[in-house]
Order: structure tokens, then sequence, then C-alpha cells
């Protein structure tokens, strides 16, 4: 078992030289060893699970968190600040989780966000 340095996809057999995700020819530093691919893994699946009732926790996109207070209807800059956040809402309780979309994207599994 090998992992690609490239699109981080898991090859299951060892015995193939090209990745099955993205044709990428294995290379000098792909294959972490298997155990720290499983704990990857794990850890990538754990956060998939709600904390509140163990549903599973899907992408529902990105959002614009809007903070502050407004100075003024006429002004180039009323004061508020925006932040861009990744949204994961629970499919069977409704819990909502939000996350920085720069920090821990890999380990979640988000699609790359569309530059607005």
């Amino acid at each position: 078992m090998w992992e690609c340095d490239y699109c981080q996809a898991v090859v299951e057999d060892d015995d193939w030289s090209d990745c099955w995700s993205c044709a990428r020819t294995r290379g000098p530093g792909d294959g972490r060893a298997s155990q720290e691919i499983r704990e990857m893994h794990a850890l990538r699946e754990s956060l998939k699970r709600c904390m509140r009732c163990t549903g599973t926790m899907k992408f529902h996109g990105f959002r614009e968190l809007h903070h502050g207070y407004a100075q003024s209807l006429f002004s180039e800059h009323n004061g508020y600040e925006k932040e861009r956040l990744v949204l994961y809402a629970c499919d069977r309780c409704g819990k909502v989780e939000f996350f920085l979309p720069e920090v821990g994207q890999f380990l979640r599994g988000d699609p790359p966000a569309a530059d607005d």
C-alpha cells in the first residue's frame, strides 16, 4: 500500500507503478508507511462524524460570515468584515460546524474553493 504524493490517493497494491486517481507515476517520495496511511485515514473518517449523534458531517459549501458594525450607509467601508468559512452539517441531527478553508482541507476532503 502506498500514497500518491500528488493527489493523496491510497493505492492498495504495492506492485502498481501508477496512481489510480491521477495517473501519475509513483515517485521516490511516494509510499509512506502503511501504518501512517491507516492512521491518517482513521483521523479523516473521525472528522466526518458528528460529535453529537455520530451521524455523517457533509460538506455544504463555503460561506461568508459578516461581523463588525455599520458606520454609514454612504461609506465605502461600512465597518463590516467578512471571513470565508467552510460549512459542514450533520445529515442526522442538523448540527453545523465551520472551518477555516486554508487549514485542514486535506483531512476533511473539501473540494477546491472557487475564487470569487
